[in-house]
Order: C-alpha cells, then sequence, then structure tokens
C-alpha cells in the first residue's frame, strides 16, 4: 500500500514539473502571445501557488500512511494475543495459532493411521487370537491378560482410548452362566470398568461388557502395546464350548481410528474331574507329572496315559505303571502313601 502511494506522489510531482518547465521555456523562447505578454508575472504566483499545494497534498498523504500503519501494528498486536506462541524473527514478529478442527484432521490425514487390534496374553506371555482352558472342576477361573496392539508402523501413537469388549457364550446351554470380569480390586486392570459381568443366555442372550476409558497418559505406538493383566473367566459348572469376545477401539487422537475385531477362549471340559500333582519316582527320583481321575480310573503321567502292572520287584507298599500301548520297558514306580495321598486330593 506504502509503494503505491509513493508512486502515485511521484507522478504527481513529474507532471507538475513538466508543467513548471513548460511554462519556463515558453517564457524563454518568447513563444506566448504578445498580446499575453502584459500577464506574464502572472506565471510566477501561479507556479508558487502550484508547489504550495503539492506541498500540502505531500503531507497529506504522508499523515493518512502513518494512521494506516498504526491501525495495521494495532491489528497485529490484537491477534498476537489470540496465537498460542509469538517468535522473534529476523524479519519480524511470527504468531502461530492454534489449528482448527478441520486443519486438525486434514493434518492427521496427512500422515499414517494407527491400526490398532486386542490381542490374549497366554502364560508365556505371548500375544494370541485364541486361549484354550481344561475345565476340571466346578467354580473354576481362569486368568489371562489382554494387550492393545498398533500394527502400523511409522503411524501416529492413539490417545485417549476407548475399548469395549463384548463376551457371549458358544456352546451348549448351561444353567449358571460364565462370568468374564477384570479384577478391579487389586488395581491390576485399571481403567476397566464392568458394566455387566455375567454373560445371560435363554431367549434374549446378554453378553458380559467391559470397558475401558483411557486418558491422555494411554498411548499406543508402534512397537509398544498396552498391557492389562487379571482379567478371568469364572465356570460355575462343567462346560465345553468356546467364549467369543467381540470389540471395538476408537480414539480421540487421531479421530479416524475405528477397529474391531474378535478373539475367542475355548474351554474343554474332557479332563473336568482330573486333578494334577508332581511326585518323584521312589525308585529312579525322576520328577512326574501326574494327573488322574481315581473315578474313572485315569491316570497320565508325563502327559501319557499308563496303567498299573504288575513286576517281579513289586510289593504291597509299591506301585508300579507302564505307558499304554508302548514298551513296558519304561516303568514308574509309586509308594503306597503317595497313592493315598493322591486319593485324598
Amino acid at each position: 500500500m506504502a509503494n503505491n502511494r509513493s508512486l502515485l506522489i511521484v507522478s504527481i510531482l513529474l507532471a507538475i514539473l513538466s508543467l513548471v518547465g513548460s511554462f519556463v521555456i515558453n517564457i524563454a523562447s518568447s513563444d506566448l502571445p504578445d498580446s499575453w505578454k502584459p500577464y506574464l508575472w502572472l506565471a510566477y504566483p501561479i507556479s508558487g501557488i502550484i508547489v504550495v499545494l503539492t506541498i500540502v497534498f505531500i503531507v497529506w498523504q504522508w499523515r493518512v500512511t502513518v494512521q494506516q500503519d498504526k491501525q495495521s501494528n494495532l491489528i497485529q498486536s490484537i491477534d498476537s494475543q489470540k496465537a498460542n506462541a509469538i517468535y522473534n524473527a529476523p524479519g519480524g514478529t511470527i504468531n502461530v495459532r492454534q489449528e482448527s478442527a478441520k486443519e486438525t484432521l486434514r493434518h492427521e490425514q496427512g500422515f499414517m493411521l494407527p491400526n490398532l487390534e486386542l490381542k490374549l496374553i497366554d502364560n508365556m506371555k505371548q500375544h494370541v487370537d485364541q486361549l484354550a482352558f481344561s475345565q476340571t472342576a466346578n467354580n473354576q477361573d481362569f486368568h489371562f491378560g489382554i494387550a492393545l496392539i498398533n500394527n502400523a508402523e511409522g503411524s501416529l501413537p492413539a490417545e485417549k482410548l476407548d475399548i469395549t469388549i463384548e463376551c457371549s457364550w458358544d456352546g451348549a446351554e448351561i444353567k449358571n452362566p460364565p462370568k468374564f470380569k477384570t479384577d478391579t480390586f487389586n488395581r491390576t486392570t485399571p481403567g476397566w470398568i464392568a458394566s455387566r459381568e455375567l454373560i445371560q443366555q435363554g431367549e434374549i442372550p446378554y453378553p458380559a461388557v467391559l470397558s475401558f476409558h483411557g486418558s491422555m497418559d494411554d498411548r499406543c505406538a508402534y512397537g509398544h502395546a498396552l498391557e492389562w493383566y487379571k482379567f478371568s473367566v469364572v465356570l460355575f459348572e462343567r462346560m465345553s464350548g468356546k467364549l467369543i469376545l467381540n470389540y471395538r477401539i476408537s480414539s480421540a487422537y487421531p479421530r479416524a481410528v475405528n477397529n474391531k475385531g474378535t478373539l475367542s477362549i475355548l474351554i474343554d471340559s474332557g479332563k473336568f474331574g482330573t486333578k494334577s500333582i508332581t511326585l518323584n519316582d521312589i525308585l529312579t527320583g525322576e520328577e512326574l507329572h501326574i494327573e488322574f481321575n481315581i473315578s474313572i480310573d485315569k491316570i497320565e503321567i508325563n502327559g501319557v496315559r499308563v496303567k498299573r502292572v504288575r513286576a517281579l520287584e513289586s510289593n504291597e507298599n509299591q506301585f508300579v505303571f507302564s505307558p499304554i500301548g508302548t514298551s513296558p520297558s519304561k516303568l514308574y514306580h509309586l509308594s503306597r502313601e503317595q497313592i493315598e495321598w493322591m486319593k485324598s486330593l
């Protein structure tokens, strides 16, 4: 704007100088008509008046320019108060404003979005899609963990997460529904709440519902999974089937993240009534991991089904077992006291 005014002033001055110059040249060359010569003296006061008017015009333009510059600085000062940060640079002041919602969305779309999914955590702390548990008794509970994973390398971290898990039963109808819960008493799963723990069956089935509402401190970046432990499934009666875990994940930032998926927990009651114990072979000292169900006369030693056999060295206080269907050269030896201990369990 100031440059345009300067150009205008220079143009006017040149026009005035051209006009005055033409008068001077005409007077010097006496090219004016004879009838004008008595009035030649008027050229000087007219030229003076033009010069004075030119000076007044230039001063007025200068004042207008100064006033507009002051207003511009005032507006810039007001805008700077709305800025999030002000930086001094060699070229002037730089105001950094907070992005609007639309600008933030465009900013998020310029980067790779996170790909979020839930995983189950087994006893080996591995992230898996499915767990399998063997039910051996009523009122039995199984513990496991849940992990949130971001699979998009180089993506933005997901912040302020919302996770909902609906757990339903896929199996034979049962009288006492299982319970899917989180142990909030020991604070091992902070942030999780159970709005409904029991899985109701019948004409209108209702799933157990767990939900997590994270804060800004809960960030899931690539390679840095969030893990929670001490979730549990409580089985009140004998049941075989699987628990279906349908989950939904969303985040406040980036807002475009909205993932869902399914996990499963298999329940096998084939070993219902089976008990386990660890003993040492009374002859070899070998450590034996024994699973047994006395009601059906079923015994497994180190994962292999065995049966009781007679041996030359056996007596009333010694019980000898051999694997079924394999060479009888491998024998396991238990004492009567060990057998009585197993029966008392």
